[in-house]
């Protein structure tokens, strides 16, 4: 592919995944590519939506009909289509469809936490916080929990390489800081 139909994929592959929820994304990947995958291998749908001989609204319709199929009562995929269709890229389909998951692995790694906690949380309170986490984040939010005797009380929280920290060691360090600054 060459650079300019890669930025234009890019371009529609961010269009969409701003489009969506949290929520929504997983199951949208996995439609998208049910769609891309019978445009690649059906030749005579890729042929019609390919070939300006239909007219744009024949093929509109025809990715319409495809995505109430894969996704029923759903606008938000068949517009996407159909934008595609209109503006001469739905060739860049399956292109869309990778550069769209790897947005989604990107959000993954984003929402992958790390809880470090002074003592060992009550399952309970584990839920609780997830789901607030969750309810603020969406649902791809991941946690792994750790225990530091270090940080003397409260808790840590990582995501990537930033670090949230409401201990009591965090709160001292960084009173020293201030006493010392």
């Amino acid at each position: 592919m060459d650079i300019h139909r890669g930025r234009l994929a890019k371009r529609y592959a961010r269009a969409l995944f701003g489009a969506c929820n949290h929520d929504e994304l997983e199951r949208h990947s996995e439609k998208l590519t049910e769609v891309s995958g019978y445009y690649t291998q059906i030749a005579d749908l890729r042929e019609a939506l390919d070939n300006p001989a239909y007219s744009v609204d024949q093929r509109v319709a025809v990715v319409r009909d495809l995505a109430e199929k894969v996704m029923p009562g759903e606008r938000k995929l068949a517009g996407f289509l159909s934008l595609l269709v209109e503006n001469h890229r739905i060739s860049l389909l399956p292109s869309i469809v990778g550069i769209f998951r790897q947005l989604i692995d990107e959000l993954k790694k984003a929402l992958s936490l790390t809880v470090c906690s002074a003592f060992p949380l009550e399952e309970s309170e584990k839920q609780e916080l997830l789901q607030k986490l969750r309810r603020e984040h969406g649902s791809l939010v991941t946690i792994e929990w750790e225990i530091d005797s270090d940080l003397l009380g409260g808790m840590t929280v990582r995501s990537g390489d930033k670090l949230y920290d409401s201990s009591i060691r965090g709160a001292l360090e960084q009173f020293r800081e201030q006493l010392i600054g």
